[in-house]
């Protein structure tokens, strides 16, 4: 059965994260730390829904800004919010001793953006300090704090 070909790519990111730890120590914690992540998919889906991004070719550019802007200084704040209060009961199993792929998700969608997009997400996320805790204890950890040093620079 170890060379059962696995499909989807967050069915791929669960195993991964199961076998790294990082689902938590029960069957609970890891319907949380997966509530956690869906809701991290579910700002990330929006986001692209919104229509701004290099892959919206169907507009004008002017439209697209008026989108982004929208996005960044609306839309994404009010996600960060929801997820903010998600998090609040439960931020000892979303980042305790060990970050979980919970944790992991929020890092990428506040740490691991567009260098240009930073200062925007930033902004959306500034008043999110539970969010802003568990993306830097990601960023923080050693293994990941490496692997950011020493990753590829690709356009994803």
């Amino acid at each position: 059965m170890d060379e059962q070909p696995v499909g989807q790519s967050k069915a791929m990111e669960r195993y991964i994260a199961s076998q790294g730890g990082l689902m938590g120590s029960s069957a609970i914690e890891a319907a949380i730390i997966d509530s956690i992540a869906e809701h991290v998919r579910d700002v990330k889906d929006a986001q692209g829904r919104k229509g701004f991004g290099m892959f919206s070719r169907d507009k004008p550019d002017e439209d697209k800004a008026v989108l982004k802007a929208e996005w960044f200084e609306t839309d994404l704040p009010s996600w960060l919010q929801r997820i903010e209060a998600c998090v609040a009961p439960v931020e000892t199993v979303v980042c305790g001793e060990t970050p979980s792929y919970a944790a992991v998700c929020i890092w990428s969608l506040l740490r691991d953006g567009s260098k240009e997009d930073q200062e925007l997400v930033d902004q959306a996320a500034a008043s999110c300090e539970r969010l802003n805790a568990v993306a830097d204890a990601v960023a923080n950890h050693p293994a990941v704090a490496t692997w950011i040093a020493k990753r590829p620079v690709t356009m994803m």
